[in-house]
């Protein structure tokens, strides 16, 4: 029988050997990046964990922050020793408590009276103004000539209706709730034809008006009748009022310009506001405000008593010769006839 030769294994032993170290030096390559990986994911744990413990500091400074209760500066109680006695005994200690009681029950009244002084010193007084295009801008610039006054601050409020008559001017005033130390500014009879109705209106709403003190603006343009003899007519229905203040406005305020005008008017407003405050702070006391109306009223009363007289005493030129009765002339010419017949 022929040999039979064995098969060479020597060959596939080295192509698995190679094989092997092939899918070895991958193996370590793939190791390789994983640490890489790895460490980069350590950096970025700890990168993340000081942002973590930074964010939780804070946190806790603000929660500190926001829970701190307000300092209270606390003062002691110091009682006086000549006040109360030193001595032992059951009277004396029932008597320190109620002096004691008593002081505190002071205390708390005189903060009640400053907390009441406070809200009555927060209410403002008022400055209402109600009238036609004489009107339009007072309140703005009233406000901006009144902000460093020495006197009484006010709330100032207009109401101005363009081209309406007295009757319509005057209706929103007897909706007003009005205290002493309120102003009203009123300008009336712009658009009116009749100085008559203009005046009856007027006095119907000053007699309402009580309390309060009224101003009234003298009218520089009117196209249906002459200026001068309505405002002659409006300042007589004011004078019948102690609580009513005219202003005449000069006869150059007409040529000046619309901005020149309403400062005018303003400035003269506010000197008869600062002079009224004036008067009632300082030149008149509480007790003798009653007086001091009751005076004013007086003086006027006598200065239209004054006014009548001037008028009854301005004679004319007949009235210096003396009146002839014509009966007494007809019986004299009748009795020298029948004597000479």
């Amino acid at each position: 029988m022929p040999a039979r030769s064995l098969p060479d294994l020597s060959i596939r032993e080295n192509d698995e050997i190679v094989l092997l170290k092939q899918t070895i030096s991958n193996l370590n390559i793939q190791l390789e990046t994983a640490h890489l990986e790895i460490e980069n994911l350590h950096l970025e744990n700890n990168a993340l964990q000081k942002q973590i413990v930074e964010r939780d500091s804070k946190i806790k400074q603000l929660i500190t922050i926001c829970s701190s209760t307000k300092k209270v500066i606390k003062k002691k109680c110091e009682f006086s020793v000549s006040k109360f006695n030193t001595s032992t005994g059951s009277q004396n200690t029932d008597t320190r408590v109620a002096s004691i009681q008593t002081e505190y029950q002071k205390q708390d009244l005189d903060t009640s009276k400053s907390l009441n002084n406070t809200k009555e010193k927060v209410v403002k007084s008022k400055i209402m103004i109600y009238g036609a295009q004489q009107c339009v801008g007072l309140a703005s610039l009233l406000s901006d000539l009144r902000r460093n006054t020495k006197y009484e601050d006010y709330k100032i409020f207009a109401e101005t209706k363009p081209f309406a008559q007295t009757e319509d001017i005057l209706k929103s005033v007897d909706y007003c709730n009005l205290g002493s130390m309120d102003k009203i500014i009123l300008c009336v009879g712009e658009n009116d034809s009749n100085a008559l109705k203009t005046t009856s209106e007027l006095y119907y709403v000053l007699k309402k008006v009580k309390n309060a003190t009224v101003i009234v603006l003298g009218v520089l343009n009117n196209d249906h009748q002459n200026e001068r003899l309505l405002n002659y007519s409006i300042e007589k229905t004011c004078k019948m009022f102690t609580n009513c203040h005219f202003i005449r406005f000069d006869t150059f305020a007409k040529k000046l310009l619309n901005k020149m005008v309403k400062k005018y008017i303003c400035t003269r407003v506010n000197m008869l506001i600062d002079t009224i405050d004036y008067e009632y702070k300082y030149l008149i006391t509480k007790t003798n405000v009653n007086m001091f109306n009751y005076t004013r009223h007086n003086l006027r009363k006598k200065s239209l008593m004054h006014e009548n007289r001037k008028t009854q005493l301005q004679k004319k030129i007949y009235d210096y010769f003396p009146k002839l009765n014509k009966t007494k002339s007809i019986q004299k010419t009748s009795d020298q006839n029948t004597f000479f017949r």
